[in-house]
């Protein structure tokens, strides 16, 4: 049942315009918590999709210069970019 939950929780991660990056952050690091204690590891290329995709308009600019670079960046490099973005 809590796989279920789970995946319902990833199908509507969503932040919300003037929401902040740190609780998508939170969010996205709960949902791949849980699935880590399942014995089930998440990619970093569908970490860092899930967060792009959960992103608001207004980040429409760096989300096409994300998906734009040769390589992906790790979750760890994205969440530096968004927390810089939102500044």
């Amino acid at each position: 049942m809590k796989d279920i939950l789970s995946l319902r929780k990833v199908s509507q991660l969503t932040m919300e315009e003037g929401s902040l990056v740190k609780d998508l952050i939170h969010n996205i690091k709960e949902i791949t918590t849980f699935w880590v204690v399942v014995g089930e590891l998440i990619p970093n290329k569908m970490i860092v999709n899930l967060m792009l995709n959960a992103l608001p308009p207004s980040y429409e600019n760096l989300i096409v210069n994300i998906f734009g670079q040769v390589v992906l960046p790790i979750q760890e490099g994205l969440i530096g970019k968004l927390l810089n973005e939102e500044k």
